[in-house]
């Protein structure tokens, strides 16, 4: 089952507690209902509620996720609502890098911290990508995103080992 989420329309400002956004979803090719959160700490509202249950059905089938806090890990089944963010948080990094990666070199040094050059204008960025001009010293080993293929640079920009 491929869920998507499409058409999103997202609100950092009114987000507090949880994302505000409102998307539709699709499944496996097909519109099947819609998703929304008013940002306020509840859960995601997917529709139509048979939509709902097929997602939470899907989502049981995943490996449990793993979450840190208090210094240890804990696994926790996924359900309709925490996939469907999981989905909408990719969404928002891929959107977000797609962004960076216009304007700016951005690299991902080996200690997982991402950096970027000041903004550059259009000529500068074909320049540098062209030339494929390294970040920082040699010695810091930085992963310039913008010379991998999206995929892989999206895969580091999420935390992959390098």
């Amino acid at each position: 089952m491929k869920i998507q989420l499409k058409n999103v329309k997202y609100a950092a400002f009114a987000s507090e507690e949880t994302a505000c956004f409102e998307a539709d979803i699709w499944v496996d090719g097909k519109k099947e209902g819609h998703v929304r959160n008013d940002g306020h700490g509840g859960c995601n509202w997917i529709e139509p509620m048979s939509l709902h249950d097929r997602i939470e059905a899907y989502a049981k089938t995943l490996p449990p996720m793993k979450l840190e806090f208090g210094g240890k890990v804990h696994e926790m089944e996924h359900s309709a609502d925490s996939y469907i963010s999981e989905i909408l948080e990719d969404h928002l990094q891929e959107k977000e890098l797609k962004k960076m990666l216009k304007a700016h070199l951005v690299g991902r040094r080996p200690d997982g911290a991402i950096i970027k050059t000041r903004k550059l204008t259009p000529v500068q960025m074909e320049q540098f990508c062209k030339a494929k001009v390294p970040m920082g010293e040699p010695k810091d080993k930085v992963v310039v995103l913008n010379y991998l293929p999206f995929e892989k640079a999206l895969a580091f920009y999420r935390g992959a080992p390098a």
